[in-house]
């Protein structure tokens, strides 16, 4: 009975271990062959785009087939396959199964179908029949691509499908084998055996869905010589060659994101629709705007200036380069010259705008334009008074020695006032070239202050002027030209006795704060207007043209003022009131 059961299950045994190693033959031998071949087909490719890589320069520079023939031959034997290099005509410049004198007479290649495709930018794949070595073969062709990406020629890998229809037939046998040796030994055995055939290739498989989910750095840890290890070394090193790809193309970007966010000039880029695709750190500071939220958006949502959209859609339509002074006006009131170019050499894929700040530029431009009105209207009104008195002078009219002398006084108050100017220029001119050499020793700030009022004393004491000195006497020295800066602080009380009226008052003082020295001159005078505060150190400019001509000054103190102090790596600034006074703070590094 026992016997009889036994068989019974013996023979359900056999018939399952036939059927499962049947299924397992079936599924496994189309599993095979589905991914041994895509395998195969993905490193041709690689191969094929590795040689693309190599020839390049030497298609590029036209080198004849006998130059490029040993390098052809040298690549097929490190990736054991047939290598063909086409150039644009579609000849054969190089191939690894033709000798070197028969290159010439293959016949043209232009209108073979994986050709084809490569020259369309496309990779070519095909199985079909060889008229040059008479196999079937299985060819991937990829473009040869040069710098400025254009296809220089087809770089073909192919190899003979007996070879891998052979490889494939001997998984075939394997499994068939291992399912037959299955039937006939123990079930453990066979399980066993089963198990360790499936094994690597479920690793296999394991390893390529991780893979094709962006995990590069998977590996399959094979160390068989059989064809399995083959194939996970070959995984492996594709694995690797897909990896340092990435990595390049990553580095590539990082360095390419470094020198545009680095740049001083804002960059913009934008798509055929004239949606924002990318901005550079300059632009955001630039214009405040935040390069995540404006990634994907039209460009008029963004910058809101109909000037640059026309300048960019013009670019668009025209596919040419255009350029174009932009005044904006928003955060800030900006001037930028705009150069925009169509980015794609054949095909459009959008415009790339760069803004040069150019504000400074025409500020300059205007300054120095006002400057040479200045001057000229600054000499003509002494030399106006100066000749009128001379012309009245030498008319020989009888009159008295009393206004005779009211004349020459008139000249000579209008020839000191055209000497100051001058000076003042030459002086400034000086300063601003850096021609002038100061003299830097530490001095004392407090006897430098009781100098200058000395000097102002008189003008002050005739219109009733208080001035007064807060400096405490521990007050530290500063490194500095002792006569540039009691110019500086002459030009400041004169400043303020001027523009104050009888019974005034002006405060000095002096303070430590931080590791500078600070100084304040205030008065209770008629003040400054906000809107000319930013504009008072500038040359020639006066708040209040007639009296400040009339008081004889030349318009340019407060600017050579301002360079002194610069000069010594300090700075100085205004704060006023209109109609409650002026304040006049210049700091100085303690240490040089």
């Amino acid at each position: 009975m026992f016997k009889k059961i036994g068989s019974k299950l013996l023979s359900s045994y056999i018939i399952l271990i036939f059927l499962c190693a049947a299924i397992i033959s079936i599924i496994s031998s189309f599993t095979l062959n589905k991914y041994i071949k895509k395998s195969i087909e993905r490193r041709l490719i690689d191969s094929a785009r590795l040689i693309s890589f190599h020839i390049e320069p030497m298609i590029s520079s036209r080198k004849s087939y006998t130059d490029i023939k040993p390098v052809v031959d040298r690549l097929s034997s490190k990736i054991n396959a047939r290598v063909t290099i086409i150039d644009r005509k579609g000849t054969v410049v190089g191939d690894s199964d033709v000798s070197v004198e028969a290159i010439p007479y293959i016949e043209n290649h232009k209108d073979r179908p994986e050709i084809k495709e490569a020259f369309m930018g496309r990779i070519g794949s095909k199985i079909r029949f060889s008229n040059t070595v008479k196999l079937n073969m299985l060819y991937v062709a990829v473009p040869i691509i040069n710098k400025n990406g254009e296809i220089i020629g087809v770089s073909r890998v192919s190899l003979d499908l007996k070879e891998i229809k052979e490889f494939l037939s001997l998984i075939q046998k394997l499994i068939v084998t291992g399912a037959l040796l299955t039937a006939f030994i123990f079930f453990l055995i066979g399980y066993l055996i089963a198990k360790s055939i499936t094994k690597p290739i479920k690793e296999i498989i394991q390893k390529s869905i991780e893979y094709s989910k962006g995990n590069f750095n998977v590996r399959v840890s094979l160390d068989s010589e059989d064809e399995i290890g083959i194939l996970g070394k070959t995984f492996n090193e594709m694995a690797s060659k897909v990896q340092k790809l990435i990595q390049d193309i990553k580095i590539e970007k990082e360095q390419q994101e470094a020198v545009l966010n680095n740049m001083v000039e804002g960059v913009i880029a934008v798509d055929e629709s004239e949606r924002i695709t990318m901005i550079n750190e300059s632009i955001e500071k630039l214009f405040r705007i935040n390069a995540k939220e404006a990634i994907g958006k039209e460009l008029i949502e963004v910058m809101r200036s109909p000037e640059l959209i026309e300048l960019m859609t013009t670019v668009k339509n025209k596919k040419e380069i255009h350029s174009k002074e932009i005044f904006f006006y928003f955060p800030e009131e900006k001037i930028f010259h705009v150069n925009a170019v169509p980015m794609g050499n054949k095909l459009f894929s959008g415009v790339l705008a760069v803004f040069f700040d150019i504000t400074e530029i025409r500020m300059l431009e205007r300054r120095r334009v006002e400057f040479t009105s200045n001057v000229s209207h600054e000499l003509k009104t002494p030399l106006t008074v100066i000749k009128g008195a001379v012309d009245t002078l030498l008319e020989g009219n009888e009159e008295s020695r009393e206004v005779q002398k009211n004349f020459i006084l008139k000249i000579k108050e209008q020839s000191e006032r055209l000497s100051n100017l001058i000076e003042d220029v030459l002086e400034l001119s000086k300063i601003e070239s850096k021609k002038i050499k100061f003299e830097i020793k530490k001095i004392s700030i407090k006897e430098i202050i009781e100098d200058a009022i000395n000097y102002i004393k008189p003008k002050a004491e005739r219109k009733k002027i208080l001035i007064k000195i807060d400096v405490p006497e521990d007050i530290p020295e500063v490194p500095g030209d002792r006569e540039k800066l009691l110019q500086v602080l002459l030009n400041l009380l004169d400043n303020s006795v001027k523009f104050i009226d009888e019974d005034g008052r002006v405060d000095i003082r002096c303070r430590v704060k931080e590791n500078f020295l600070e100084t304040e001159v205030e008065d209770n005078g008629i003040g400054i207007p906000e809107k000319d505060i930013p504009r008072i150190f500038e040359r020639f400019y006066r708040v209040d043209r007639a009296r400040s001509r009339d008081s004889g000054g030349t318009g340019l103190g407060l600017a050579i003022a301002k360079h002194i102090i610069e000069a010594h790596n300090g700075n100085i600034r205004a704060e006023s009131k209109l109609g409650k006074g002026s304040k006049f703070i210049f700091t100085l590094p303690l240490r040089n």
